[in-house]
């Protein structure tokens, strides 16, 4: 079954935050906040190098690279996949960084 198979997955997503899917796309829901001149929250992306979703992770931090202020953005990535394994492992980072953030 490929990832994010719920039939109704794109659609909720679109339920929580817009109607419009245009509006829903990380893109533009990024340019959207860094127009608006409030203060931008630090984004820490992680993701797993062997992760089904790792060319769409690295596509979209090198957007974030171009896009939002360098000391507000990072990614994280190391050894490996789309499971608990990782994200426990990354986890006492991601805290850290939570706690510590400006």
């Amino acid at each position: 079954k490929p990832a994010f198979a719920v039939a109704d997955f794109n659609a909720n997503i679109r339920g929580i935050f817009s109607s419009s899917k245009e509006e829903t796309r990380l893109e533009r829901l990024v340019e959207s906040a860094v127009a608006s001149g409030k203060e931008l929250p630090d984004i820490y992306q992680y993701c797993g190098e062997q992760d089904m979703l790792f060319e769409s992770n690295l596509r979209f931090a090198h957007f974030m690279e171009k896009e939002y202020p360098a000391d507000r953005f990072s990614l994280k990535t190391e050894e490996g996949i789309h499971n608990w394994e990782y994200w426990n492992r990354v986890m006492p980072d991601m805290l850290s960084r939570l706690l510590n953030s400006k």
